[in-house]
């Protein structure tokens, strides 16, 4: 892409855009991005030097609420048809397997969430930095009594933005 023409031209803009997309797609699967069974974004992944791909035993099984957030995020863009979000949630898929892939995500994520505050009462709805596994989060070591306000903020907002995606594309039940 020539940077000069990526200024002036809306056109190639685009088509910048959806080659990011498509390039960030590949980080949206599960044991890299995400957990596959309780739906929680990592922190992040170890990755090699040489090759680009993932590193092996790299993955950072603990997050936060702000990661949690950007994938909120991302999901109810892909939900509401946005095209660069559904490029990036299923690059391979039509709309009505966005669409299915975005609600079974969003509804693993709702159902740790759900379990963390049955079990885990004393955060009041909020979450610590957590450790991440198959079968949900717990708080990370460090984080017994405390909760990043900022964070939280930011994961409010993506849950909301999720509640009304989900509403506009039917999925009443789903919606908080």
């Amino acid at each position: 892409f020539d940077q000069q023409r990526l200024h002036t031209s809306p056109a190639l803009q685009a088509e910048y855009l959806q080659c990011v997309a498509l390039h960030e797609a590949r980080f949206h699967s599960p044991r890299v991005a995400y957990n596959e069974q309780c739906g929680f974004t990592y922190d992040g992944h170890g990755i090699s030097y040489e090759t680009g791909l993932p590193a092996n035993g790299t993955l950072h099984f603990w997050s936060a609420p702000s990661k949690e957030s950007l994938h909120l995020m991302l999901l109810a863009n892909a939900l509401a048809g946005q095209p660069l979000a559904a490029s990036f949630v299923c690059p391979s898929c039509n709309a009505s397997e966005v669409h299915r892939s975005s609600v079974d995500l969003l509804r693993r994520k709702m159902d740790t969430y759900l379990r963390f505050n049955a079990t885990y009462p004393g955060y009041a709805g909020f979450l610590p930095w957590v450790y991440v596994n198959d079968d949900g989060i717990v708080p990370a070591d460090g984080w017994s009594n405390q909760v990043p306000g900022l964070d939280n903020g930011e994961w409010v907002w993506g849950i909301s933005a999720c509640s009304v995606a989900l509403r506009q594309a039917g999925e009443e039940a789903e919606a908080v």
